[in-house]
């Protein structure tokens, strides 16, 4: 027994040791946000991939004829605190004769809106801001839209900056998602 109680209170100490530790980043400091992971819709019909080009990895997403077809590519940080700017550069094709939702945007993890797609045929860079309220594990969400056509994001673009400390205006949750909306988290 006494032996079991000492291998427990190491394992706890260990498990205490590998906490995750956000990111602190200063006021204006920006990260590089890595290790992308795709995820289909439910329809599992859009494809996701990666290629390199001109020196730079392209993540894509791939349209898979269901009207409603889609995925991501989502990632996570723990953060501190903070109000913050999610970015990335984006382009789509094949889309103009889609009918539905459609296209390109950012956003976090619970974020439900539909209404800040983008289409641009052209590099464009988006940006998502948003508030944390303490420390958080936030996913990241580049997500695609559309029954045919795709879209390219430029992983090295894809950012996170902290612009300084969380709004001291609450917005709801049911404030539409435009390409800069906050988010009471």
């Amino acid at each position: 027994m006494k032996s079991r109680m000492t291998q427990r209170v190491t394992s706890i100490g260990n498990q205490l040791l590998d906490l995750p530790r956000p990111v602190r980043l200063a006021t204006g400091g920006v990260l590089q946000l890595n290790n992308w992971r795709f995820k289909p819709d439910s329809t599992y019909t859009a494809r996701g991939g990666r290629r390199m080009t001109d020196e730079r990895q392209i993540y894509n997403i791939i349209g898979g004829g269901d009207i409603s077809a889609g995925g991501t590519w989502r990632s996570d940080v723990y953060v501190d605190e903070g109000h913050y700017e999610f970015t990335a550069k984006v382009r789509t094709e094949g889309l103009a004769n889609s009918k539905g939702i459609r296209g390109v945007m950012l956003r976090v993890s619970g974020e439900t809106k539909t209404n800040g797609f983008e289409t641009p045929a052209d590099w464009k860079t988006l940006t998502y801001a948003f508030d944390v309220r303490g420390l958080e594990q936030v996913e990241f969400v580049c997500e695609f839209r559309g029954p045919e056509g795709a879209c390219e994001i430029d992983a090295s673009t894809l950012r996170l900056t902290r612009k300084g400390p969380p709004s001291k205006i609450a917005v709801k949750l049911d404030e539409p998602a435009v390409e800069k909306s906050s988010v009471k988290r």
